[in-house]
């Protein structure tokens, strides 16, 4: 899966900064309760912080997930020759990249990997939360 690989290094290292950006966050948080001094707000915001990291963990682990089936379709429509379109997911709300990507196919491999990139991966304004598709033209 050699365009598939391309993608895979940039989906693992944006999990690694989501990781650590919520590890910098959770210690922030833990430093900031210490210091009031109060055991009752220091559980309490642990808790807040806790639980925020957790909905921010299952949003990444969803967006790469997400990343990755779409990376293992690029290889799947490279494979059988054909260019790529992206769709636009039926009843979600899309941004101005998404639409315009959507506009703008078919793209071939190249163009893919050089510069429209891949749902929820690509530079577009719903980052890591597209839910767009890659579908063979």
């Amino acid at each position: 899966m050699p365009a598939a690989d391309d993608f895979a290094v940039a989906i693992k290292a944006r999990f690694n900064d989501d990781l650590k950006q919520m590890a910098d966050d959770l210690v922030e948080g833990a430093v900031k309760a210490w210091d009031l001094g109060d055991a009752e707000i220091f559980e309490e915001t642990i808790t807040l912080v806790g639980d925020d990291i957790q909905y921010r963990l299952g949003l990444a682990t969803d967006s790469a997930g997400w990343q990755g089936f779409q990376a293992g379709r690029v290889d799947a429509i490279a494979e059988a020759g054909d260019k790529f379109l992206w769709n636009l997911s039926p009843g979600a709300q899309h941004c101005d990249d998404c639409i315009s990507r959507a506009a703008g196919g078919p793209y071939t491999l190249d163009e893919l990997v050089e510069t429209v990139g891949i749902p929820g991966d690509a530079p577009t304004e719903c980052d890591g939360g597209c839910r767009c598709s890659l579908e063979a033209a």
